[in-house]
């Protein structure tokens, strides 16, 4: 993964853009496929509410695990860990 995309991650993160953060590391892997799914609907659903409802986060924060043990599992402890360091 590009420096210059973790570096947006860590931006989107630090402006409390966190589903956005998720949905731009989702699109860096094809095989994160069904992971950008959710994090889109997760997205339109803090849009329309305004905010994002407690339950929805803590889903949102169950898929970044599943996506970061997917990425350790192809990419390498280094990549996942630099990913997690970002969000």
């Amino acid at each position: 993964m590009e420096t210059k995309t973790l570096d947006k991650i860590a931006d989107l993160t630090q402006i409390n853009h966190h589903t956005e953060a998720r949905v731009l590391l989702a699109k860096q892997f094809e095989y994160l496929f069904k992971e950008l799914t959710i994090f889109e609907a997760i997205k339109k659903i803090h849009d329309t509410e305004g905010s994002l409802p407690f339950s929805i986060a803590s889903y949102r924060d169950e898929i970044t695990k599943r996506a970061l043990e997917k990425i350790e599992k192809l990419e390498g402890k280094e990549v996942s860990r630099a990913i997690y360091n970002c969000l």
